[in-house]
């Protein structure tokens, strides 16, 4: 489900801004981390996913994550974790 999400963002909601315009670039640096407790200590399996702030554009060259796509897509890709 995790690799759906990362899959589903990629194409999505990948971008950077470049010299004042937003270019998709269909990748992200991600970490996983699986927790199986809510923050009331009831069993509750879920995994919290951090984007860092760096994706490459077309010539490899590392660029700062531009959020407002991401950030349109996170409920849909919180649907998309739990359809998988």
């Amino acid at each position: 489900a995790v690799q759906a999400v990362i899959d589903y963002l990629e194409k999505h909601a990948a971008q950077a801004r470049i010299n004042g315009q937003y270019v998709k670039t269909g990748n992200l640096t991600a970490a996983a981390f699986d927790h199986v407790a809510s923050r009331a200590g009831d069993p509750q399996k879920h995994t919290h996913l951090i984007i860092s702030n760096v994706t490459l554009d077309k010539d490899g060259i590392a660029r700062s994550v531009s959020n407002e796509q991401l950030l349109k897509y996170r409920r849909a890709a919180d649907a998309v974790y739990h359809n998988v």
